[in-house]
């Protein structure tokens, strides 16, 4: 994946301990962070392959989850993988895809509430 591994494994060691269902949820939510941080690092392929497996996974969780707008994360993680899937090369200097998903409740913020660019930004090349 590419990772040093510390947010990562932390990640991972709690969401292996979760029971179904919410360990799917925890799951997507991984994989999309994964998915960014890959396009973060101009990794087309990897980008859109996570991208993909997180939507696929979020959207059984539509339309709120835990106090998250999944729909609205779907809709913007969506957005990131129409850009990512566009024929011929990317032209990353001059990629501006819309900004980082991020995890948002109804009212007050859930204790989900931070952008995933964090997670993926603790990631090292």
């Amino acid at each position: 994946m590419g990772c040093s591994g510390t947010a990562n494994e932390t990640l991972e060691a709690v969401w292996l301990d979760i029971p179904y269902p919410l360990r799917l949820f925890h799951h997507a939510i991984i994989k999309v962070a994964v998915g960014l941080y890959h396009a973060t690092h101009h990794n087309r392929h990897g980008a859109r392959v996570k991208l993909s497996e997180g939507l696929r996974l979020l959207k059984i969780f539509r339309p709120v989850f835990m106090g998250v707008h999944t729909d609205a994360l779907c809709r913007d993680v969506s957005e990131w993988l129409a850009r990512l899937e566009q024929d011929g090369h990317v032209d990353w200097g001059s990629w501006t895809p819309s900004p980082f998903p991020a995890l948002t409740g109804p009212s007050s913020p859930s204790p989900w509430a931070f952008p995933l660019c964090l997670w993926a930004s603790t990631c090292a090349t």
